[in-house]
């Protein structure tokens, strides 16, 4: 069993922890933070009343192999003294400093080879990096990125709680928002990878739903280029290539990805993809990202 300690914050949502006590690898040791009521997380969130038994609220790093919360100063010593810990960091983002190589960022579609064969430590992505890296990772991956990417997103308001409605930015989202997109994974990818972004957002107050709507410049053939897509995601088995445009029904409540290719009159390439942030920038990916650091089939919890 996956012996795990828990640091409570906000990204630590009901659908994590559901997930997690019912995954069959994984065993709560304890559950710990200044924010948790006396009575545990059954006091936290009433929809997990009845579901856990009494659970530990106090930390013991020393006995646990996986550590799912934020930065704390002494994690590196705890890293060094427990050769077998590995860690989550599930702010979505937030990349942790100070650890080398040790940390990789949490698309498990770049990065499963890393994460299966050694890495420590694995950090959540925003969705902003998501949707960009699972747009365009297959094009970046045979040296097809040469042009401006333009397009729009949607992103949810707020996955801890809807504001309600569709508000659009006013301008395109500005160049440091990609920043960990381009340096983690795009660049990696094709090292000649100049970033050029024209995308603005829609901020999605309505549900957890994120999506992008990307165009780049590309003339190979939609077979061709369906075909790359294909082949770069062939045995994950968390995206899916649509032949429809893609929609919120195909991937709300999942961790699943939904891409749509289009070419336009032209030399245009339009991609769509989306999934459900709320499990692919939350609670879904980090299973994944468990089931990986652990050896597991990806597949398992889900």
């Amino acid at each position: 069993m996956i012996k795990t300690g828990i640091s409570y914050s906000q990204d630590i949502t009901p659908a994590l922890l559901r997930m997690l006590l019912r995954h069959p690898d994984v065993e709560i040791r304890w559950i710990a933070g200044p924010q948790l009521p006396q009575d545990g997380i059954a006091g936290l969130y009433d929809e997990l009343k009845g579901e856990t038994e009494p659970i530990a609220a106090v930390p013991d790093f020393e006995h646990i192999d996986l550590y799912i919360g934020g930065d704390r100063p002494e994690l590196a010593s705890l890293l060094d003294r427990n050769e077998g810990l590995k860690v989550i960091f599930p702010q979505s983002g937030l990349r942790p400093t100070g650890y080398g190589d040790m940390a990789v960022p949490g698309v498990a579609e770049y990065n499963r080879k890393a994460l299966v064969r050694g890495a420590r430590m694995a950090w959540q992505p925003d969705a902003v990096t998501m949707l960009g890296a699972l747009a365009l990772m297959p094009l970046a991956k045979n040296l097809l990125l040469n042009s401006t990417i333009a397009g729009t997103m949607i992103l949810p308001a707020d996955l801890h709680g809807s504001r309600g409605g569709m508000r659009v930015a006013d301008m395109p989202l500005p160049s440091k928002t990609f920043d960990s997109l381009t340096a983690d994974i795009l660049q990696q990818l094709q090292t000649s990878f100049i970033p050029a972004f024209e995308i603005s957002a829609i901020e999605n107050g309505n549900s957890t739903f994120a999506c992008a709507l990307l165009a780049v410049d590309c003339r190979m053939s939609i077979d061709d280029i369906t075909a790359l897509y294909r082949d770069f995601y062939d045995d994950h088995r968390h995206i899916y290539i649509s032949p429809d445009p893609v929609s919120e029904p195909m991937v709300a409540g999942t961790n699943k990805t939904a891409i749509h290719l289009r070419h336009d009159s032209g030399s245009r390439l339009w991609i769509s993809v989306a999934f459900d942030a709320a499990y692919k920038t939350g609670a879904g990916n980090m299973i994944h990202l468990l089931n990986l650091l652990f050896g597991l089939d990806e597949r398992t919890a889900f």
